[in-house]
């Protein structure tokens, strides 16, 4: 199914390039049937629409983005607690989301939208004139809004996105006493999941393809080195962002690399400082370019 989806989303993405709005909607619509998410359809059913006009079909998509686009493991990296950032697909999102709503004189979501454009992101850099200017319309939009139609936001604008923690994390043992002491350590950062063997770590990964465990924490029991091994190298073929953490007395810290393990600890942690380690692991590992959508799309 996701094949599928993927496929039609590459042809509305090409028949939004060449402008066909008709067709990139008709393809990005019959994608959703595939996915129970569908971020990018999303963003590009509400982009297609705004070209169109059909304002109201437009709100809806982007704000199905908006809502959802926190359980994307694709998207992980761009939000811990809270959004502030050069996250320019999101950006994007918001502002023709206030657009549409101008459009359709709802002026009160348009405002809404506005500021999130205005309080929520920062641009630093070259390269992102656009996206200055469009912020600065934001700003206007926002004064032309409370001047001509009396609405004036006093207090902090809402914020869609109410999620603190994105981060989940899959704990593998066969002891219910120490997954429960993990869980209770990691639980402060994390969404916890507990299993009882390698192959249900396995299958909770792959249960779903974006609302991803990007930490799996292996407790070695009465697991042996090779399955360890076996099953870290299944989940970085499975998912390459995701880390792999094993606490174990036996297992060779020299395998570590080659199968894909990030760290090796002792069985008994100091969590502190393996918090510390799993953050560095995680900067390192989510260095990955995070161009906007549209980038791509106007190529």
């Amino acid at each position: 199914m996701l094949e599928s989806y993927k496929t039609l989303l590459s042809m509305a993405q090409f028949s939004y390039s060449k402008k066909d709005f008709i067709d990139a909607i008709k393809y990005a619509r019959n994608s959703l049937k595939y996915d129970d998410i569908a971020l990018d359809a999303h963003f590009l059913l509400g982009m297609c629409y705004n070209h169109i006009k059909d304002f109201k079909n437009a709100v809806e998509h982007f704000e199905n983005y908006l809502m959802c686009y926190t359980f994307d493991i694709r998207y992980k990296k761009l939000v811990l607690d809270n959004w502030f950032g050069n996250n320019v697909q999101l950006f994007e999102a918001n502002y023709f989301c206030a657009h549409s709503y101008y459009e359709l004189q709802e002026y009160e979501q348009a405002s809404i939208y506005f500021s999130e454009c205005i309080n929520k992101f920062s641009f630093e850099g070259k390269g992102e004139a656009m996206y200055w200017e469009l912020q600065f319309l934001a700003k206007q939009m926002v004064q032309i809004i409370e001047d001509e139609h009396n609405i004036n936001f006093d207090k902090e604008v809402p914020v869609i996105i109410i999620t603190k923690s994105l981060s989940y994390v899959c704990i593998a043992s066969s002891d219910a006493s120490l997954s429960d002491t993990f869980e209770k350590e990691f639980g402060k950062e994390y969404i916890v999941s507990n299993v009882k063997s390698l192959p249900d770590l396995l299958h909770k990964n792959k249960k779903s393809e974006y609302v991803t465990y990007n930490l799996n924490i292996i407790i070695d029991l009465d697991f042996t080195e090779e399955e360890i091994c076996n099953y870290a190298k299944k989940l970085h073929e499975y998912n390459s962002f995701t880390q792999i953490l094993v606490f174990s007395d036996k297992l060779k810290i020299s395998n570590s690399e080659q199968y894909f393990i990030d760290r090796v600890y002792p069985l008994i942690p100091n969590f502190e400082f393996v918090f510390s380690d799993i953050r560095e692991i995680s900067d390192k590992k989510n260095k990955e370019n995070n161009d906007s959508f549209l980038d791509f799309l106007n190529d």
